[in-house]
């Protein structure tokens, strides 16, 4: 578990009161170098709405709102639905839309906490939503073709699903005995 990780399931426990950056990364046991890299992120967690700030720089989660869980199912434009489980005895809730540049690092088949937002002001439903975090990847394992610019290496993955290329490192530093060129087809974990 990385330490954003840490962070949100720390504020998401029942017993949690809003507290500073810095008491949060105590009670989680981080060092220096995690509230570093934790001043990184917050800003991108307080701007999509996964924490809030309350009095005094205080961090804590929303309150009132739902972040619901479901599988993220991507289509080749980059944009998703996140389809939920129905609870024994109860309706599927129905699916959500997020949009391309809302899905954040998830990949299609993910398990993800997403919020809400409203639609437009004349429904009363919820309109899209937007990826907090993924919980569960469903593939570590990718295959793509190898590709190279001026000044990076990355994968384009055969699924057409999904639409990010994932950046490598160079071959000639990995240590694998039959080093691939660029257009071979390779296999990425993530």
């Amino acid at each position: 578990m990385n330490v954003e990780e840490a962070m949100l399931s720390f504020l998401a426990r029942p017993d949690y009161v809003p507290m500073s950056l810095e008491a949060i990364i105590r009670a989680i046991g981080g060092d220096k170098s995690d509230l570093r890299q934790l001043r990184k992120i917050v800003p991108r967690l307080i701007k999509s709405g996964a924490i809030v700030v309350k009095k005094r720089n205080l961090l804590a989660l929303p309150e009132g709102e739902s972040l619901p869980e479901g599988t993220i199912l991507f289509r080749s434009s980059g944009s998703a639905r996140v389809v939920f489980t129905a609870e024994p005895g109860q309706k599927p809730r129905d699916p959500i839309h997020i949009d391309a540049k809302d899905t954040g690092v998830a990949l299609h088949g993910d398990r993800v906490v997403i919020k809400l937002q409203r639609g437009r002001r004349d429904r009363d439903d919820w309109g899209s939503g937007i990826v907090i975090r993924v919980t569960k990847r469903a593939n570590t394992i990718l295959t793509g073709t190898l590709r190279r610019t001026r000044l990076a290496w990355y994968v384009i993955p055969d699924d057409p699903r999904i639409s990010r290329e994932i950046v490598v490192r160079d071959p000639l530093r990995s240590n694998l005995k039959a080093l691939p060129k660029e257009e071979d087809k390779v296999v990425v974990r993530l």
